[in-house]
């Protein structure tokens, strides 16, 4: 699904920075120049992928809890998703990132655009962060838990 919304950016934009079990032909044909970073197991080597991006981008057609849009967010980096499944309780649009018309190959592309050429991006960045903590940090959610 990630394939096809490349095709409407500008490939001088982007590179790609992919962790976990990688098609390394399926990111040589988007044309875009590329990291693979394998398999990354410990919260240290986490972190540091998160931070070398500008955003995250999460093409999920199913998704039950997206903990990888947190960790993102928690990492001061915007999520690019589809408005579906677990990523649509997850990000408020335009305030987390961007939820794309689901299954909208544009619509995702167009979201990333947005992220990336957005003006106030440090601001924005922060804001991503400061609600993560907010909606999702453990002494909230344990709070959530004592009142159900």
């Amino acid at each position: 699904m990630f394939l096809n919304p490349l095709k409407y950016l500008n490939k001088d934009d982007y590179s790609l920075c992919v962790f976990g079990k990688a098609d390394i032909d399926y990111l040589e044909s988007t044309g875009l120049e590329f990291k693979a970073l394998g398999s990354l197991n410990d919260d240290i080597s986490m972190r540091l992928a998160y931070n070398i991006a500008d955003f995250f981008v999460a093409p999920s057609v199913q998704e039950a809890f997206g903990k990888t849009l947190i960790k993102s967010l928690v990492c001061k980096k915007p999520v690019v998703c589809f408005d579906a499944t677990g990523p649509a309780g997850i990000i408020e649009d335009r305030a987390d990132g961007y939820k794309a018309i689901p299954f909208q190959p544009e619509d995702l592309a167009r979201g990333i655009d947005w992220v990336l050429h957005k003006s106030d991006y440090k601001l924005f960045s922060e804001a991503v962060h400061i609600s993560a903590l907010n909606k999702f940090d453990s002494a909230v959610i344990a709070e959530k838990y004592i009142n159900l």
